[in-house]
């Protein structure tokens, strides 16, 4: 029983699949369609102008500076017992 269940399921599955993948494909390819054209249509070039405002530089001089040191946490230690208990 289950050599031929197994099969159908599978079977049953991949019908699903590719059901989806050509239900997504038809509502697609209008779409790429449509945005393909839309491409054709529009220009090589595009004109963008920017100006600038403000231009901030810092210059460190070539000096290591020292990056402060924390000290790392310190863990509490448990006991066994209350280890168990949590």
């Amino acid at each position: 029983m289950l050599t031929a269940a197994l099969p159908l399921l599978f079977l049953a599955a991949a019908l699903l699949a590719v059901g989806t993948i050509a239900v997504a494909l038809r509502r697609a390819l209008p779409q790429v369609a449509g945005l393909r054209a839309e491409l054709a249509a529009c220009s090589d070039r595009r004109e963008v102008r920017f100006r600038v405002v403000e231009t901030v530089v810092r210059v460190a001089d070539g000096k290591v500076v020292a990056l402060p040191v924390r000290p790392r946490p310190v863990r509490p230690v448990l006991l066994p017992g209350l280890r168990v208990a949590a």
